[in-house]
Formats: structure tokens, sequence, C-alpha cells
């Protein structure tokens, strides 16, 4: 019931959006995110506002392109993307690109409506035009479906090319021109491959396709496309530059191909962050089987992974039975546990990373969500860390390695800070606790330099946090910096000096670093 009544009122939200009232409205929306009742989770927002704009699309739009309707809802998305609501713009995506491939393929629908006269698949191209002008999908992606729609060049196909290329063909011009050119040259071979005079319609699509080609922008009588400076357009565009400057973390442009979305049941989600499982063509282990369903495999799997206590199985089946992250982190929160049962979620997590054959990011997203909604949690990673640092015998390579780049993880996101090293003597590390270290420092020094500023700040100006400022610098310096002469000998000429670049890179990073925790620079540091 609960469901129900939340699915109306996010159908009665869009119902009510327009150009004017898009900011109360993402508001409402995001609140659904931010706050979300009990049997409300993210995912059934994220579901059922895919599935309401995908039928917008298709019932109201069956006989008109609808550029005033869907511009606005595109838009929308695109502010929630940009705002950092994640899953939100993918999902959608998917979603329009296999209800788009579908229409393609079929003469009529289950209610018998003519497609081939029917617009909705034009409303639903046009969606995902928008999406691609507002930045949340990648210019691959429309090449990806132009492709496509040459392949076949029905007259259905020729329209459908028209509509994209008058509202996004010089924006794919700008992004990628060098696919553009691919475009015309299939255009052109297309074009040839049929017998007799060419069509009224073709020749328009090719004038046009050459209009792009010649830079050469003719204005369309009585035709309103997508960013084509009217009032609405430009309301909807400063908006969107608002959030996007207001957002601390903004979304970023989904670098998905087509047959990606196309083919999630057999290659899975791999675009989603944190996804807990990963693509069915590779080789990739999981601990046994991230992509085990049942509860009866996952309580099998848990007794192989030696969870002993009732609290643990319970954790790693959420864990390693979730979809990704954020759905783990809601089902974690169901549990209702005591703060000293609560302890274990990060312990089962830390166990199952260090057991991946590699490292799998989906662990690193969930650890610092805990982490940044109750400091408890954090409290728990750090006395994690400190038993590991204790103890490094019996410790394999893929466990350092694994727990190293989780980690750094937490420590590029600000989860945790640095100061969890202090009770670390750098100057006498053994070599798996060398393996470890590196890991880390190399992750967090490969990242931005504005990142690299802020995770260093976090120990500067603190007395008691002298010794290990002094043990990161002479850690950094001895082991990111070195150089193999033995192996060097064996390098070409142009990989010696990738990596002689490389090398000063990390010095000046290491420079900022060191700046940063409050350390003076010293000459002829090597």
């Amino acid at each position: 019931v609960k469901q129900e009544k939340a699915k109306r009122r996010i159908n009665g939200l869009v119902n009510k959006l327009t150009f004017e009232n898009i900011q109360p409205i993402s508001n409402d929306i995001r609140r659904f995110y931010s706050d979300p009742e009990p049997e409300i989770s993210r995912r059934f927002v994220t579901e059922s506002l895919s599935c309401i704009l995908l039928k917008s699309c298709e019932e109201n739009g069956r006989t008109h392109v609808l550029n005033s309707l869907v511009e606005p809802q595109a838009a929308l998305i695109a502010g929630l993307h940009i705002s950092g609501i994640q899953g939100l713009a993918s999902h959608l995506a998917e979603t329009l690109c296999v209800r788009f491939n579908q229409l393609l393929d079929r003469k009529e629908d289950a209610e018998g409506h003519n497609l081939i006269t029917d617009k909705s698949s034009h409303n639903i191209l046009l969606f995902l035009v928008c999406l691609y002008t507002h930045g949340v999908i990648y210019a691959g992606l429309m090449y990806d479906i132009v492709k496509l729609l040459l392949n076949r060049f029905e007259n259905m196909d020729i329209e459908l090319l028209l509509l994209l290329l008058r509202n996004c063909g010089w924006k794919l011009r700008e992004d990628d021109p060098a696919a553009l050119k691919q475009i015309i040259l299939l255009a052109n071979a297309k074009t040839r491959s049929e017998k007799g005079k060419v069509p009224i319609r073709t020749q328009v699509l090719l004038d046009f396709i050459s209009d792009l080609k010649n830079n050469k922008r003719r204005i369309q009588g009585g035709t309103s496309t997508v960013g084509s400076g009217t009032t609405g357009t430009s309301q909807l565009k400063a908006w969107i530059q608002k959030v996007r400057v207001d957002s601390r973390n903004p979304g970023g442009e989904l670098q998905v191909p087509l047959n990606d979305f196309l083919n999630t049941p057999l290659n899975g989600r791999w675009w989603l962050t944190g996804a807990a499982w990963a693509r069915t063509e590779t080789k990739r282990k999981a601990v046994k089987d991230t992509t085990i369903h049942s509860e009866g495999d996952l309580m099998a799997l848990a007794a192989d992974m030696r969870m002993n206590t009732v609290i643990r199985k319970k954790v790693f089946c959420v864990v390693m039975g979730a979809a990704d992250y954020l759905d783990a982190f809601e089902k974690l929160e169901k549990l209702k546990l005591s703060s000293s049962q609560e302890r274990e979620i990060l312990r089962v997590i830390s166990h199952c990373c260090s057991a991946e054959e590699s490292y799998n990011p989906y662990y690193g997203y969930l650890a610092g969500k805990l982490c940044s909604f109750n400091r408890g949690h954090k409290f728990t990673m750090q006395l994690l860390l400190w038993d590991l640092f204790k103890r490094w015998e019996g410790v394999s390579k893929r466990k350092a390695t694994n727990l190293g780049l989780l980690t750094s993880h937490l420590l590029i996101n600000f989860h945790i800070s640095m100061s969890i090293f202090k009770v670390v003597e750098f100057d006498n590390l053994p070599d798996i606790a060398t393996l470890y270290f590196y890991t880390v420092f190399r992750k967090v020094m490969n990242s931005k330099e504005g990142v690299i500023v802020s995770v260093f700040e976090r120990i500067a100006g603190t007395i008691e946090l002298d010794a290990l400022r002094d043990g990161i610098w002479l850690f950094l310096n001895r082991f990111l910096v070195v150089k193999d002469p033995s192996k060097e000998k064996e390098l070409s000429d142009e990989e010696k000096m990738k990596r002689k670049v490389a090398r000063a890179k990390m010095r000046r990073r290491i420079k900022i670093a060191t700046k940063s925790m409050g350390k003076a620079v010293k000459k002829g540091t090597q």
C-alpha cells in the first residue's frame, strides 16, 4: 500500500512538471532518496520513476513528437543525476534503450497500435537526445544509435535519424568529428546501394548530413529543436548549470555504449558504481560467485567463508546478495542490529574484500557509505586496520593489495584520516606491510592534486602526529620514486623516458603532499 501511494505521488509530481516549476519538483523527488520511508527503497523510487517516464513517452506521444513534454522531464533527470542521485540516470537510459530497440523490430504493440505511424519511438529517442545534450550520456551512445538506424535504413529509421541529427547533430560534430566522418561514409554507402531514384526523405537526410560535414547551419522553419534557444530551453540550461555549480559531488557522463545497455542479462551492469557483481564473460572470480541469489546458496557460501555466528551470516547474505552498495546499505539498516552487533558489518566486508581474486570497488563504496552514516563504523574500521598493523604474519599479497585499495578509497573520499597510521613504524616494515602501504599511497598520490592536498592537510598542525608525518615522508621518498637500474637496462628508450616522466610527476606530487601536511620540502630529494 505504501509503495502504491509513493508511486502515485511520484506520478503526480511528473505530471505537474513544467519549465517553470522544475526546481520544487526536483526537491520533492530528491526527498524520496535522501529521506526514504519504510518499505520505500531508493531502488523502488528509481524503477518507478523510469517506468512513469517511459509510459509518458509512449502513451502521451503516439501521434506527435512532444518536445515540450520530454525536455523538462529529461532536464529533471539530468539535474537529479548531477546532484548526486546515483543509479537513476543509468537505469532510465537502459530502460529507454531497451524499449527503443524493441519498438524498432515490431510493427504493432500488444494493444494493436500501429508502430510504423506511432511516434513513441520518436519521443523515446528525443528523451535520449536530451540526456545527451545535458551531459548525462556520452556521444558514443548517440553514434551507436545512428549506426543502428543506418544499418536498417527503412522509412521510420530515416525519420528517427533526422530527428536525432537535427536535435544534437552539431554537438555530436563538436564532441567526436572522427565518428561523424564514419557516419557520413556509411550513409553514402547505404545510399549508393539503393537502386533507382533516391527518395525525398533520404535526400533530405543526406542534405542535412552534408550540412553537418560542412558546418553549414540552416534555419529550420516552423520547427523547434532541443537547445534551439527557446525561453523554456534556456531556463532548463540555466537551472542545470546552477545544479552543477551547487553540487559537491556531481554525477559524471555515462560512458556506456548501446550494446552494453541491450545485453545486461549477459554482461551485467558494469557501469553501476559499486555493483556487487561483474560481467559474465570475464574470468574474474569473486569470493566464489557474487551472482548467487538463493538464500540457501548464500548460507552455504557463508559457512565456507567461516561466518561462524548468526549475525555474521545475516550480514554476509545481505552484502553478497545485494544488487549494488546502496541496496546493501538499505538492507543492512533494516537488520536493526545493536551497536555491538554493527561492528560485525565492517568485519564481514573487509573479510570478503580480502578474499576476492582482485579488488572489487563495491566494498569500498559500501564501507564508505557506512562510515559516512555512522561514526561508530569509522571507529570499527580503525580498529580493524590497527589489528592488521599489529599482525602481518600470514597476510597474503592478495589480502594486502585488496585491503590497501580499500583503505585508499576511504582516504580519498575522506571517510577516514591518515591519522590511523600513527601506530605504524614506517622505518621498520616487513615486506607484506610495505606492499600494503605502497598500494595505499600509490593510489592516493595518483588521485587529483586537490584531493592530495585535502588528504594530507588532515594530519597537519598536530604535534602528536610529528612522527607520523616523518614516517610518511620517508616512505613516499623511499618507495614511490625508486629507480631500479637492473630493470632499466632491459627497457627501450621510449619506455625509459615514460618512467622518467612518471617519476618526475610523482616527485612533484610528493612535494605537494609534504607541504600540505606541514613539512618543509628538502632540496635534492630523490
